[in-house]
């Protein structure tokens, strides 16, 4: 941020992360196991140097999570912040070759990204450019191309023949805004939950 783009204020440079454990992980069966892939990741999460996490509830599969659930996932985070030790170093795994070794392939390929968008490569690059449509070295066109998908092959364009079938919806789809919930009702229906006692 300073060297590449000239920002004076310290607090700009800084790198936050915000990391949030995987739902996609979690299952209806068995909830219970659930607590324990939250904790594992959300250790991972924390060694990885976050700066804020949130732990899924047990039972974000079955519907809003129950209050034992929710008290469960925030217990897990005080147990990994009091009890553990992870929170007394910067760097806990510092030196680690395995870590270190995927720290640099990272930042390899990320340096890559940017270094073709800079220069203005690949399936995003806009076919008329001009000054206007491709300052910051074609960033803003990398953006609204859909970077980094740009850079896979693109299905074949519906020929007009066949367009208002290609654009038409299927009688099975639904709203994409829930896949998950889609497709799960395609399936066995979820099992039914009683309500917490307050």
């Amino acid at each position: 941020m300073r060297d590449r783009y000239g920002a004076k204020n310290e607090r700009s440079w800084f790198m936050k992360t915000h990391v949030q454990t995987a739902g996609c992980s979690l299952t209806e069966q068995q909830p219970y196991n659930n607590i324990v892939r939250v904790a594992y990741q959300a250790m991972a999460g924390v060694l990885g140097g976050c700066q804020s996490l949130h732990t899924d509830s047990m039972d974000e599969t079955l519907g809003l999570p129950t209050e034992q659930a929710v008290t469960i996932a925030l217990r897990t985070q005080q147990i990994l912040a009091h009890e553990t030790g992870v929170t007394c170093t910067v760097d806990p795994l510092g030196g680690s070759y395995f870590m270190e070794a995927l720290t640099d392939k990272v930042e390899a390929e990320a340096l890559a990204y940017i270094e073709e968008i800079d220069m203005g490569r690949g399936p995003w690059k806009p076919e008329h450019a001009t000054t206007s449509t491709i300052d910051d070295g074609g960033c803003v066109q990398g953006i609204h191309k859909g970077y980094p998908a740009a850079r896979s092959p693109r299905p074949p364009t519906a020929s007009p023949k066949n367009a208002k079938q290609a654009t038409a919806p299927s009688s099975a789809s639904t709203n994409t805004s829930t896949p998950t919930k889609t497709a799960r009702s395609t399936s066995s229906p979820s099992p039914k939950r009683s309500k917490p006692n307050r």
